[in-house]
């Protein structure tokens, strides 16, 4: 790509540790031979809900690191990621204590759709790396998603991705379900409480703008789940002018995905049906949950760990290296794994010199993060305004998940007028 910097995996010995460190402050996390960095994330909490896997992804990353000679001579101190139990009073108070306590020099990953510590650090300049979806990612200096905003100005004419749209469309015409001349509906559901309500408005506005009539976005269903979601699936089912949609957007979580499957298989619903969290090696190694999601699509914003590329082949034996042989990784710490790529290269190019101050003018200055076949293109500071799309899709046969599109970006395109 014209004007893409590139930067490899582990930058070799020699390259690290050219120059000598100089600016070290250890209230920043910073000293001439280490670089302090500690995480978020949401372990337990509503529905079964965790996003633990983060942490092992970015431990593997900052290993390879480490191995190689650190960063211009400073390895890589990662102390973990703490649970917030998805609770936002939990999440303020664990940032300040990994800022004024621990004294890491930024906080990665951010493994948590409910971050209100993101207000915390932006006041204190503190780079933190995570998904893109709150506000704190949003039009500040020191917040950094590998979706870049994914709440981003809904107004005609600003910028959203195409891409879940353009995947799930990608599906339909894989299954022959596209009708030349007509528009594809689809059905999205959400949370009632956490990131759900926030998350419907832009991903209706994506949607619309990949060319799909949105049936229905409901945002009512509860994220502990209910004893009866028959009533949900009516609703969906008669939501495209009395008839079922084109296909089923769950962007739900945990146990609520299931019921509303099977729901919807119980009201003889035939189309194909998306969510964005069941992904995991835990789901196939689950009898109930094959079962239950038999003929899932899951959406990835990260390349599938089934994909046959060396890039691909690495992160495993890395994340192998840290949580046994037989490890499989799920969304979360593949996650995890891009959180500590893109913090590691942002330190590569900002050089021996460093600073918080150092390291985010360099970055908001001009700055590209991809690894070609694993993460897609993700400029900055363009992507604090904008999303970042980039998309895979996999389906569940049997007991394995087969990838039915490989990673692919797109660019975005301006919300159509109302």
């Amino acid at each position: 790509m014209a004007g893409v910097v590139l930067f490899s995996l582990i930058v070799p010995t020699s390259v690290a540790s050219a120059a000598k460190p100089k600016n070290s402050d250890p209230q920043e996390g910073v000293t001439p031979t280490s670089i302090t960095v500690g995480g978020v994330e949401v372990a337990s909490g509503e529905g079964g809900f965790t996003e633990a896997g983060q942490a092992i992804g970015a431990k593997a990353y900052f290993n390879q690191v480490n191995a190689a000679g650190g960063v211009f001579g400073r390895k890589i101190n990662f102390i973990g990621a703490q649970d917030d139990g998805y609770s936002a009073t939990s999440d303020v108070s664990i940032v300040q204590n990994l800022v004024e306590q621990k004294h890491v020099f930024a906080v990665v990953p951010v493994a948590t759709n409910n971050f209100t510590g993101g207000s915390y650090l932006v006041q204190n300049n503190v780079p933190f790396i995570g998904s893109g979806n709150g506000t704190p990612y949003c039009g500040t200096q020191s917040g950094f998603g590998f979706l870049g905003c994914a709440v981003p100005n809904l107004a005609p004419g600003s910028p959203v991705t195409p891409a879940i749209g353009k995947t799930i469309e990608a599906v339909l015409k894989q299954r022959g379900e596209l009708t030349k001349g007509v528009k594809p509906s689809i059905a999205m559901t959400f949370n009632s409480s956490g990131s759900g309500p926030a998350a419907a408005p832009p991903l209706v506005a994506e949607m619309k703008a990949a060319g799909f009539k949105v049936s229905a976005a409901m945002t009512t269903i509860p994220a502990q789940g209910t004893a009866d979601y028959s009533p949900y699936a009516q609703q969906i089912m008669t939501s495209n002018n009395g008839k079922p949609p084109s296909s089923v957007f769950l962007v739900n979580a945990g146990t609520v995905i299931v019921g509303l499957k099977e729901a919807l298989v119980a009201a003889g619903y035939k189309g194909p049906v998306f969510d964005a969290t069941t992904y995991s090696p835990q789901t196939t190694q689950n009898p109930q949950l094959v079962q239950a999601l038999q003929g899932e699509y899951s959406i990835l914003q990260v390349q599938p760990a089934e994909a046959n590329f060396p890039a691909v082949k690495q992160m495993l034996k890395a994340m192998r290296n840290v949580a046994g042989a037989s490890y499989v990784p799920d969304i979360y710490a593949e996650e995890g794994y891009e959180s500590a790529a893109m913090l590691v290269d942002m330190l590569k190019a900002t050089g021996p010199n460093l600073t918080r101050g150092t390291m985010l003018t360099k970055v908001n200055s001009g700055f590209n993060f991809e690894i070609p076949n694993l993460f897609g293109e993700i400029p900055w500071p363009e992507s604090h305004a904008q999303p970042v799309g980039c998309d895979a899709a996999v389906q569940l046969k049997g007991k394995q998940w087969k990838v039915v599109q490989d990673l692919e970006c797109y660019a975005n395109i301006p919300i159509p007028p109302a």
